[in-house]
């Protein structure tokens, strides 16, 4: 079997985490029955190694201080329009060269239709050349409930089948989200009924490794295994709102000085910002800094409380580890038609109310946000922690599992 698999990230760790995930599983599974060709359409991240499942094909990528091929940011870094659009049909030739020497059975894009609007310009072209030029079928790899624009016309247009990596639970909830926010699921809903016979839920992704010990973790960084602890996670670190600084007011005004902090403050964060955090945890007792936590569910494990986006890299290990947490949905990353410009990111507030109802997670409102509710919601976790409920117990995350199973099965249809 061979397959091509299309993706990008936009700094964020959820999406390559995901993609890593199901491509390890598709090659313990099928060994050496399978070839795989990674093509990477974002800027390179560091903390990831995805050669060891296939080839990986870097496409270039001239944008700096950017995330996506969308038009703002052409404007935004000073990029010739004609530099630009030379850049894109370059990606485009290249993709095109890869895909008729690889010869792919099956031909995965992350995420888009359901997002990745900024990549409109690149995708279609290559879904088009594809259904003219080669055998494969096409794929949409998908985490969760979200749509864009022409999501329903480009799933009719391109896409044999659509892999969603979560459960029922999360499409009822993300519809309720969206009635909350007097938002519409008619768009959505009508995907679900109309492509019924070609869309999989796989459950969550995530890798099952075993656990290490909470006082080896804790000793790991240095701090002491009798003292509360807690991770504040912000992803790759481009989203907003800057939860950090209200988190160092926090620490500052819990009387509690030993309480120890882990902050991951994200590989995307600009180099001024994180000079500024380490300047302010020097003055402070009991924190430590990093860009990225590899194993993070160790730290997860370990924790006291976890504070966090409700991406859902960090939302389904937190769902795993049954462990409560305060969430700060990100502002929006969605489209102005389906959503107003400064408003909170559908997507990962369903998320967060998801564990809320699940019986491990408080919200707070990143509009309302400040050191004094994160100081109160963090003591009062912290001094009577949260208990699940026993819904928690119908979520399932065999979503690798599944998803091998479903792409064993589409190549073989």
């Amino acid at each position: 079997m061979r397959v091509a698999f299309y993706y990008s990230h936009h700094e964020s760790l959820g999406h390559t985490t995901r993609v890593a995930a199901i491509l390890e599983g598709l090659v313990k599974h099928f060994g050496k029955d399978i070839d795989i060709l990674i093509i990477h359409a974002g800027s390179k991240q560091k903390t990831f190694n995805l050669e060891r499942y296939g080839k990986v094909l870097d496409l270039p990528f001239a944008i700096k201080n950017a995330y996506s091929l969308d038009i703002d940011s052409v404007i935004k870094n000073m990029i010739n329009k004609k530099v630009f659009h030379s850049m894109i049909k370059r990606r485009i030739e290249l993709i095109k060269n890869n895909i008729m020497e690889f010869k792919p059975d099956i031909f995965v894009t992350e995420f888009f239709p359901f997002g990745r609007h900024a990549w409109y310009i690149e995708i279609p072209p290559i879904l088009n050349f594809i259904k003219k030029n080669a055998q494969a079928k096409t794929v949409c790899s998908v985490g969760y409930p979200e749509i864009e624009n022409n999501t329903y016309d480009n799933i009719k247009r391109f896409y044999d089948f659509i892999i969603f990596h979560c459960t029922k639970i999360d499409v009822e909830t993300y519809k309720k989200t969206l009635e909350s926010r007097d938002i519409s699921h008619e768009k959505f809903t009508e995907i679900l009924d109309n492509f019924a016979d070609k869309i999989f839920f796989t459950n969550y992704v995530i890798r099952k490794k075993k656990l290490s010990l909470r006082n080896e973790v804790i000793k790991k960084l240095g701090f002491s295994t009798n003292k509360k602890f807690i991770v504040f996670s912000r992803g790759g670190g481009t989203r907003k709102p800057d939860i950090i600084p209200s988190l160092f007011t926090a620490k500052r005004l819990i009387k509690d000085k030993d309480l120890q902090l882990l902050i991951s403050t994200g590989p995307a964060t600009e180099i001024e910002k994180n000079n500024l955090y380490s300047s302010l945890a020097k003055k402070m007792k009991n924190i430590k800094l990093v860009n990225y936590l590899p194993d993070f569910e160790n730290y997860l494990n370990a924790a006291d409380l976890s504070i966090n986006m409700s991406g859902y890299n960090t939302a389904v290990r937190l769902l795993w580890l049954k462990k409560q947490n305060i969430c700060i949905p990100a502002l929006n990353a969605g489209i102005k038609e389906f959503f107003l410009e400064k408003e909170v990111s559908i997507e990962q507030l369903y998320r967060a109310k998801l564990m809320e109802n699940m019986g491990i997670s408080k919200i707070i409102d990143p509009y309302e946000l400040d050191g004094k509710i994160l100081k109160t919601k963090m003591v009062e976790l912290l001094e009577n922690p949260m208990k699940p409920n026993s819904k928690i117990n119908k979520l399932k995350f065999n979503g690798i599992e599944n998803t091998v199973k479903i792409i064993e099965k589409i190549s073989s249809s």
